[in-house]
C-alpha cells in the first residue's frame, strides 16, 4: 500500500442516502457524517451535481458543510437538504472529493404527491424541516391604517 492510504483518509457514514417515500411541498434533512480516519488532516469539497433526469437538481438538493481541513479522527457534518418539488423520483449522487480519495454516495428518494395524503413513514435519519409551499402562499394582512 501507499503511504496516501493513511495521510488523510475520509469515511462517510451512512454510506447512502435514502430519503425514501416523502411527499411533495415539504423540505426534508439528512445528515451525512465525514470522519477523516486518516493520520493528517484532510481537505474535501463537495463536486456540483450533474443530473442527467433533473435540470433543476441544485434546487431539489443543497448541501451545507464548514468550510475547511478535517483533522484526523474528527468529523464534519453535511447538511443534505431535498426540496419536495415535484413528483419524482431522485437516483443521484454525491460526489466528495478529497485529496486521496473520491466518495461517492448515492442518494435515493421518491416524491409522492401530497394529495395521497395519510401519515409518511420517513425513512431512519430523515426529518422535515419545512413546509416548502408556505413562502409562496404566506401573505401578511396589511397593517391596519390610522390605528392607535
Amino acid at each position: 500500500g501507499s503511504n496516501a492510504e493513511y495521510m488523510g483518509r475520509l469515511v462517510a457514514t451512512p454510506a447512502r442516502l435514502d430519503f425514501g417515500s416523502v411527499s411533495e411541498g415539504f423540505v426534508y434533512g439528512m445528515e451525512l457524517t465525514l470522519t477523516n480516519l486518516g493520520s493528517m488532516p484532510c481537505r474535501f469539497h463537495l463536486r456540483p451535481m450533474q443530473s442527467e433526469v433533473h435540470k433543476n437538481i441544485h434546487e431539489l438538493l443543497s448541501f451545507e458543510h464548514r468550510k475547511g481541513p478535517v483533522a484526523p479522527g474528527m468529523s464534519v457534518r453535511v447538511a443534505v437538504q431535498l426540496v419536495g418539488l415535484c413528483v419524482n423520483a431522485v437516483e443521484e449522487s454525491l460526489t466528495v472529493v478529497t485529496e486521496t480519495n473520491v466518495i461517492i454516495v448515492p442518494i435515493h428518494a421518491t416524491i409522492r404527491p401530497g394529495s395521497e395524503g395519510g401519515r409518511l413513514s420517513l425513512a431512519t435519519g430523515v426529518r422535515i424541516l419545512a413546509n416548502a409551499k408556505l413562502p409562496q402562499l404566506r401573505r401578511d394582512p396589511p397593517a391596519p391604517r390610522g390605528s392607535l
